[in-house]
């Protein structure tokens, strides 16, 4: 297990999203790791934002050993590193604010940067987004923000289902506790469906094919199949654990946070890859 380090530098923007992070993180480690020191060095909101601003803590003399970096800062700032030399020591960017795989980087810190990146890992991804790219493409919706659209997505069609099961009983504390208590029982069920809907897609030899079928599917003019049968692999090869871009969900009494954890991850090899955008997990999934 790596060592801890001494000392912990966070850059963030002096708004609402970089303040809650910074703090965030600063009291977690108080009490995970009061040794670690934490110091904090703000951004102007205003823009533009000069390298020379976002490159003064990074250009500090006396960096000692065993310091960390945290940035959280969105695309437009980090655009602003590509003329600064990444500084030494372990270096830690939020995916959600960065924009992980697109953010605006430079080779030079795309070898060392990590992410700590709280969706599923974008190979896996193909499969449990299945249901929405089918319904994005037999609505003709050009897939803009794939993360923000699928999780719209997800709630709104979450939302109806938990009501629809409410029927007449339309009470909001009501709606909560039946959206804790069904939402693991749905998301194993639906992932179950989609996955026997795409196994069936996969092996249609009508009109169009596999894309055709998949878009039947999503019109609602599919007929489903009886489920997996046990011993069955051909039924159940495309099973998935989600149907987000999360990799699992589960809410209870006290928990607001359907999904909680995230992976390390970093650039597989943006040397090799033209594009720099191939991502590779350091970690297993971690829940605080």
């Amino acid at each position: 297990m790596p060592q801890p380090p001494a000392r912990l530098i966070q850059v963030h923007a002096d708004d609402a999203a970089g303040r809650i992070a910074a703090d965030a993180l600063r009291t977690a480690l108080a009490r995970m790791a009061p040794s670690i020191q934490v110091l904090d060095h703000d951004v102007a909101t205003p823009l533009p934002v000069s390298s020379r601003q976002l490159a003064a803590p990074l250009n500090r003399g006396g960096v000692e050993v065993g310091t960390a970096w945290m940035f959280w800062l969105a695309p437009d700032r980090l655009a602003t590193l590509a003329a600064s030399a990444p500084p030494a020591g372990a270096i830690f960017m939020s995916a959600q604010l960065a924009g992980a795989e697109d953010a605006p980087l430079s080779a030079a810190w795309k070898d060392r940067v990590q992410f700590v990146y709280p969706y599923e890992m974008p190979e896996k991804r193909q499969a449990a987004l299945y249901s929405f790219r089918a319904w994005l493409a037999a609505r003709h919706v050009p897939v803009a923000d794939e993360i923000l659209q699928s999780q719209v997505f997800f709630a709104l069609t979450y939302l109806a289902e938990t009501m629809t099961e409410m029927l007449d009983n339309l009470h909001g504390d009501y709606l909560i506790e039946r959206a804790e208590s069904m939402l693991s029982l749905r998301e194993a069920a639906k992932a179950e469906d989609e996955a026997r809907e795409l196994t069936i897609a996969r092996l249609q030899k009508g009109a169009g094919g596999a894309q055709g079928a998949m878009l039947r599917v999503a019109a609602g003019e599919f007929q489903k199949s009886a489920r997996p049968m046990a011993g069955r692999a051909d039924h159940v090869f495309a099973r998935r654990e989600s149907t987000t871009v999360y990799p699992r969900l589960a809410l209870a009494q006290g928990q607001r946070f359907a999904s909680k954890g995230a992976y390390i991850v970093r650039f597989a090899d943006p040397q090799a890859d033209a594009q720099g955008r191939a991502l590779v997990a350091e970690s297993h999934w971690l829940v605080p």
